[in-house]
């Protein structure tokens, strides 16, 4: 397993070495770095990192495991392709939060590595986004950690970190003479919210996503849901965010939909039912076939040979009542949704058992209220 770190950086790099000292002393082994920071930063992390060296004296000075590192390994944020100087304009905060996120993102998709991210160094808002996207992509082997230096030696330009051997400093704001062996470097483990399961799968796959859509999304699955069911276009409208299904699948969750907007009971497994019960289940969910643009398989697996035919005179045929198998095929509109809409906003919306454990005859539906659905048959 990979051990990460990444951290956010502006004119300090001494927040890197600073963290790998306070690790190694936690006996945390770092295997790659990767700073997040913007042009100058860039420079200075170059500078004092690898041009002076002070990474691979911290390594050999403890004794410490090879870190791959290099200038390749220190992400300079940009905007529409241009690398941004510093987090002046709003623009630029747009860029540094999407910047984040979408690198939080990439590195947390590696289902071989471990993240430890620091909020030590760079300027407020880029730390506040660290941490905001670690609690959207971090995974529970993920941590988010900062590092508390004794006072005195706090952005001192010479010291990178507590030296096995005296080494004077001079602090220059306060003419205090320091001795970097003596400094304390201590790390502090940051607890966070993960949210990384409510997140829907077309967010957490998606290299291009930005701070704002994400955090949207996630808000509106706390907000008041409204539900629009595009009938004949087979699209789900929650809160504005569409879900494009199958046929199939939209007929099956309009069919569930629809005896919550009409009864507020949702349906009972067909196993528990009558024949002629199971046959009026037949023939609801067909006529939501019709509407939806099913192909003729699906009449087919009903008793009806001709889809035209059904359509024309559903009276006419001799149905094949409702079975278990085709009632439980909700479960694969439950899995689309999950995938568009994450998990929380799933169980919220997706076709689920109504009744309580216990009872004898379930009830399946959509945990929401009548006046929460809406149809719209508007021709696609």
């Amino acid at each position: 397993m990979k051990r990460i770190l990444l951290a956010v950086t502006g004119l300090s790099p001494q927040v890197i070495t600073e963290t790998l000292y306070a690790m190694h002393i936690k006996q945390q082994h770092v295997d790659e770095i990767h700073i997040i920071t913007t042009t100058e930063g860039k420079k200075r992390a170059k500078l004092g990192l690898l041009t002076d060296r002070h990474l691979s004296k911290l390594l050999a000075d403890y004794n410490m495991p090879a870190v791959t590192f290099d200038e390749q390994y220190i992400h300079c944020i940009d905007s529409e392709g241009i690398s941004i100087d510093d987090a002046l304009t709003a623009e630029d905060h747009d860029a540094v939060a999407d910047y984040i996120t979408r690198k939080v993102r990439e590195l947390t998709s590696d289902a071989n590595s471990v993240i430890t991210a620091s909020i030590a160094g760079g300027r407020k808002t880029m730390t506040f986004y660290l941490g905001y996207a670690m609690s959207l992509f971090g995974r529970q082997c993920d941590s988010l950690s900062h590092v508390l230096i004794s006072e005195g030696y706090e952005n001192l330009h010479d010291f990178y970190y507590p030296t096995r051997h005296s080494k004077t400093l001079i602090n220059s704001r306060t003419d205090q003479v320091l001795d970097a062996k003596e400094a304390i470097v201590t790390l502090i483990n940051i607890p966070f919210v993960r949210m990384r399961k409510e997140m829907p799968e077309h967010l957490l796959n998606n290299p291009d996503v930005d701070f704002t859509a994400t955090v949207k999304n996630l808000n509106m699955q706390r907000e008041n849901i409204k539900i629009t069911l595009y009938v004949s276009k087979n699209q789900i409208d929650v809160n504005g965010n569409v879900c494009q299904l199958t046929p199939n699948d939209m007929a099956m969750y309009c069919w569930f939909a629809a005896s919550i907007y009409e009864y507020s009971t949702g349906l009972q497994n067909p196993q528990k039912m009558t024949e002629q019960q199971a046959l009026i289940y037949s023939e609801d969910y067909l006529s939501w076939a019709v509407k939806t643009g099913c192909d003729n398989k699906v009449f087919e697996g009903l008793g009806v040979t001709y889809k035209e035919d059904f359509v024309i005179a559903p009276d006419q045929y001799t149905l094949k009542a409702m079975d278990n198998k085709k009632f439980e095929s909700r479960t694969t509109v439950n899995k689309r949704l999950k995938v568009h809409y994450g998990n929380y906003l799933a169980e919220l919306i997706g076709i689920h058992k109504l009744t309580p454990n216990g009872i004898k005859n379930k009830r399946f539906g959509i945990m929401l209220a009548g006046q929460q659905i809406e149809f719209n048959y508007e021709a696609s």
